[in-house]
């Protein structure tokens, strides 16, 4: 586990950004206020990035007349030990480059967290009865070739939730492991599940009862009798009630009240039919499209359910409530972000039955191993087009293209082959020195014009960006080192779990 781990860290700390935007900001100024203030409201203070301000504006102010995230705790509380690193750090700097400092810091967060999941999937896997070489696989296709990869360099929520809706199931599975469930896994899957609450509540309110469920259905099952039934229960609730106590509190310091600005007056089953679509056959936010392996899995699907009915109904339950749910909100696509924001937390079910597809050699033979690979090398490809360009500038380009029209429907104004488009035009720049201009729409039908894509060349990865910042002949040294150190402890580190997990 440990080594998988640093495989993963080491691989996604060569891709990470090493810097924030836009809303992102909020999490980044509530971890600064929780180690330099002492409190949870956003500090007034000088910021050496003109973007803070701005977005800043757009935070909800409480009750107390003082401006609070519109996001949850559970974020800005995991990055506290990265801002506590980047402002030791930014005292070897000039002042006036100390959010850039702190920031590249503290963007190294949701890289740990994505590792620490590819981690605990391995584990998960394993513990679930498949070899130590087919969860390595997994948690290489999920790693790799799903959004996870594109997250772990943002500030979004949805990795962390991610995680500890993993710990509740690794809790869960050790109590069916060792045939009874101590107080101490009990606590573990309330503290697991009170800090999915404290961490996005859209899908934590889907994910808390459907765990809880299929807890009291197994204590009903394996009738361990009333005492221990009910202290199981306690020990569960007590925490989860704790996080949820924290949430209510938090909501009221903000809003004054339990309301949720982010989803008052936006959801109707009018949004339905178009968000549907949307969410599973359109060319910009398709979960198919964004997660490929998930199409694989579902050939799995019948012998997960073989394996553990309960637990795969439970899932199941999770899958469809969310879908529906998300699907009734106008924001369904989740804005900018790569891929449907919203499901980000099923793609973690989606690859569970994909074990079963490779256990049972699905695929094994002739035509199908071959597509099997050119499957999993589109998802590699599509995922790397989400790293090299940032998912903004990209919202940028397809708004110069289409002014006022809708991404997420144009086949041509698709992320996946937008972001590709724009790492091209990038290299042709690199190459040539010259501009890449296109015909948009192609075809020249109607509403045809010529873009220019010089405002939006760049790709948007840590090596390349620091000697922008940092303007000191040191910085290219840096870049390139730490580069290097990166790429040979991952090759390391990949050879040894290969070749471990090959017995």
């Amino acid at each position: 586990m440990l080594a998988v781990f640093l495989f993963f860290a080491s691989a996604y700390l060569i891709t990470f950004r090493g810097h924030y935007g836009s809303d992102q900001f909020l999490s980044y100024l509530t971890a600064e206020s929780m180690v330099l203030d002492h409190s949870l409201a956003i500090g007034k203070r000088h910021f050496n990035i003109s973007d803070i301000q701005g977005n800043l504006e757009r935070a909800p102010t409480g009750i107390d007349g003082r401006r609070y995230t519109l996001f949850g705790l559970a974020l800005p509380l995991a990055m506290t030990p990265f801002y506590f690193i980047g402002h030791w750090a930014a005292g070897f700097f000039p002042v006036n480059l100390h959010d850039y400092v702190a920031m590249f810091f503290v963007s190294m967060t949701n890289v740990f967290i994505t590792a620490l999941i590819c981690s605990l999937l391995f584990y998960y896997l394993s513990l679930l009865g498949h070899s130590s070489r087919t969860a390595f696989i997994v948690a290489l296709l999920y790693g790799f070739g799903t959004m996870a990869w594109n997250y772990s360099q943002y500030s979004f929520a949805e990795p962390l939730l991610v995680l500890f809706f993993l710990c509740s199931l690794l809790m869960l599975e050790k109590w069916e492991t060792a045939g009874r469930f101590s107080k101490y896994m009990a606590v573990g899957l309330g503290f697991a599940l009170g800090l999915c609450l404290l961490t996005e509540v859209y899908a934590a309110l889907i994910i808390v009862p459907a765990i809880l469920i299929y807890l009291c259905v197994r204590l009903w099952r394996k009738r361990p009798g009333w005492r221990v039934a009910c202290a199981t229960v306690a020990c569960v609730a007590l925490p989860l009630l704790a996080g949820a106590a924290i949430l209510f509190w938090f909501y009221w310091l903000r809003f004054g009240g339990l309301a949720a600005p982010r989803l008052a007056g936006r959801l109707s089953p009018a949004y339905m039919p178009a968000s549907l679509y949307g969410l599973f056959l359109s060319p910009g936010k398709s979960f198919f499209l964004f997660v490929p392996p998930a199409l694989l899995s579902l050939c799995g699907v019948k012998y997960f359910f073989q394996r553990n009915r309960d637990r795969a109904v439970i899932l199941t339950l999770i899958v469809i409530i969310s879908v529906l749910f998300i699907s009734t909100y106008v924001d369904w696509h989740g804005g900018w972000s790569w891929g449907p924001r919203y499901l980000f937390h099923l793609m973690l079910i989606a690859m569970l039955p994909l074990a079963e597809v490779f256990e049972n050699k699905l695929f094994a033979a002739g035509w199908k191993r071959h597509a099997v690979r050119i499957l999993i090398l589109v998802s590699i490809v599509i995922q790397l087009g989400g790293i090299l360009i940032n998912t903004g500038v990209y919202s940028r380009f397809a708004g110069h293209l289409q002014p006022g029209g809708d991404p997420h429907f144009v086949l041509y104004l698709s992320a996946v082959s937008g972001h590709w488009l724009l790492a091209a035009a990038t290299v042709y720049h690199w190459l040539s020195g010259n501009v890449l201009t296109l015909p948009y729409p192609p075809g020249g039908s109607p509403g045809w014009h010529t873009v220019n894509a010089d405002d939006f060349n760049g790709l948007d990865l840590w090596f390349i960006n620091l000697p922008r910042y940092w303007h000191s002949p040191a910085a290219f040294w840096v870049s390139l080192s730490g580069t290097l150190v990166l790429l040979i402890a991952a090759g390391l580190f990949f050879r040894y779990i290969w070749r471990t997990t090959a017995t």
